[in-house]
């Protein structure tokens, strides 16, 4: 198992659809438009990456297979507002393993310190102004718009890893 980073559209796109391998046998996940996410995650298109930057991680299994993703976002308008150096995890998804959201999480984390980052928060996709946090109850309902949809084992995961409500 190896951590990567996105460097280029095909690596984007495996980062993008990896969701379907996470969500293929939820009948209440209601994926967003791929185009949509290129969209929020084009630095040219989407204005909030004038004033935020990131970093997509992913993990591999020794075939090449995703096992997990996640991004690293420094929002610096969040840094200024809110006089605090905090950085966010986006768009995690991952398989029900720990050691695979240990090192997602734990990259993400190396990579806003180097930032000068000291307070994370998630998971977000990709600000506060999107959806934010993991659904704890409701899996087995319809979702609703602007809502997290996540699997239930996502809070252990994020809690073992040692982050809290």
């Amino acid at each position: 198992m190896k951590i990567k980073y996105v460097e280029n559209k095909k690596d984007l796109l495996r980062f993008i659809k990896f969701q379907w391998e996470v969500y293929r046998k939820d009948k209440y996940w209601i994926p967003q438009l791929v185009s949509d996410t290129l969209l929020l995650l084009d630095e040219q298109k989407n204005l909030f990456w004038k004033h935020a930057e990131k970093k997509l991680f992913y993990v591999e299994d020794a075939n090449g297979k995703i096992l997990g993703r996640v991004a690293g976002v420094v929002d610096h308008n969040f840094i200024k507002f809110h006089n605090e150096e905090t950085g966010f995890f986006a768009f995690f998804e991952c398989v029900e393993d720990k050691n695979v959201s240990s090192l997602l999480l734990s990259s993400v984390e190396m990579w806003l310190k180097e930032k000068g980052i000291k307070k994370i928060i998630g998971p977000t996709a990709p600000s506060t102004n999107d959806e934010m946090g993991l659904l704890y109850e409701g899996y087995d309902s319809e979702p609703f718009l602007m809502m997290p949809h996540n699997p239930k084992y996502y809070h252990d995961l994020v809690l073992n890893y040692g982050f809290k409500k």
